[in-house]
């Protein structure tokens, strides 16, 4: 009931094409569930994986390769 809450008060970003979960196991699994809840499941999840320094490099990554689709 607090997720579905916490979810309903958030405007999802309908443009999104892609969702990258980066944290710890429990949050990730948190934010999987706020996907669903927001009808997004269709668009590709990825995860990082490894050590702190490992998910911020893949995170950086990520966000990289997203910065052409945030110019307008």
């Amino acid at each position: 009931k607090r997720l579905n809450q916490s979810v309903m008060q958030v405007a999802w970003p309908f443009r999104a094409s892609r969702v990258l979960l980066a944290g710890g196991q429990t949050y990730r699994r948190v934010m999987r569930a706020a996907i669903r809840l927001v009808g997004a499941e269709r668009l590709p999840i990825e995860e990082v994986s490894g050590g702190i320094g490992n998910q911020r490099s893949q995170l950086a990554r990520f966000l990289a390769g997203m910065a052409p689709q945030f110019v307008e």
